[in-house]
């Protein structure tokens, strides 16, 4: 993946299980992603938007930051989309979590805004969090707009004053064929030509944007059997496991948001998977 997008980072989610009795295989797998470039960490709740158990939630990431609190290139999400937190009560929750994990640079812990990481603002605006990262979604099926233009402008307005430290840490979009609910995608979407098509307007939009402010991405998902978005299909099994792109004008969109590529959005070549392919702000991948 690394060598096909060029990306440089990749999001590895993790639970309490995957540290109780999954730990050295997943442990290899985030030491060997290592070796060719960043690592984002974070935490997926069984349900309800929140873990069902703190004590078992911090053992975990006790153990965690333990092992890679240390690691330049390892970033702490402590939570993926806090659906489950009132804004006030998840200010409180990340501001615990940083006390209890000091040995964490805070320039390496990204914090979800609230609902669906939708709003960057309710975190970015409190003084206790105030030299962490910030996590942003967005997604064509949150909202629906008939231009790029009026995308972005409700990106900027999602994110505003708070984009030198927010990463979009996921967006994506149909990427290859299928079925998604009633519509049936027979080829896929040629992204590099403007379209009425709501997913071409979105993704447009949203990579223009990223560019502009050069803000990291991270596009979900990179990898995930069976899933019309995925950007790559895995083929072969065992050490004979091989990616392939789905949708060429779709990464070619995906590096023009992380700063690749002319400013035209012309195809461009994978950089170096161990140099920033992405901005400034943080991680692209």
């Amino acid at each position: 993946m690394y060598s096909l997008t060029g990306g440089n980072t990749v999001r590895m989610p993790i639970n309490e299980a995957t540290v109780s009795s999954y730990w050295s295989t997943y442990a290899g797998a985030i030491d060997m992603a290592l070796t060719r470039g960043r690592v984002i960490l974070c935490y997926w709740a069984a349900k309800g938007g929140r873990p069902a158990d703190l004590t078992a939630f911090m053992n975990m990431w006790t153990a965690v930051a333990g092992n890679y609190g240390g690691k330049s290139r390892v970033y702490f999400e402590p939570i993926n989309e806090p659906y489950g937190y009132s804004p006030g009560d998840l200010n409180d929750f990340y501001s615990d979590w940083i006390a209890a994990f000091p040995s964490v640079p805070r320039d390496r812990v990204i914090l979800d805004g609230s609902g669906y990481a939708q709003v960057p603002a309710t975190v970015g605006g409190d003084g206790r969090l105030k030299d962490c990262l910030l996590g942003y979604h967005e997604y064509a099926f949150f909202d629906s707009f008939a231009s790029e233009s009026a995308w972005q402008g409700h990106i900027q307005s999602d994110v505003g004053v708070y984009h030198d430290r927010t990463i979009c840490t996921e967006f994506g979009a149909v990427m290859n064929t299928g079925t998604l609910g009633e519509r049936r995608f027979e080829c896929v979407l040629d992204y590099n030509v403007p379209s009425s098509d709501k997913f071409i307007l979105y993704v447009r939009a949203i990579t223009s944007q990223f560019r502009a402010w050069g803000m990291g991405s991270v596009y979900w998902p990179g990898v995930r059997d069976n899933d019309i978005y995925a950007l790559c299909t895995r083929s072969g099994s065992g050490s004979g496991v091989s990616l392939s792109i789905n949708n060429a004008s779709g990464l070619v969109l995906i590096q023009h948001g992380w700063g690749s590529g002319s400013t035209s959005r012309t195809p461009s070549a994978p950089s170096d998977p161990t140099s920033s392919a992405g901005s400034s702000s943080g991680p692209s991948g």
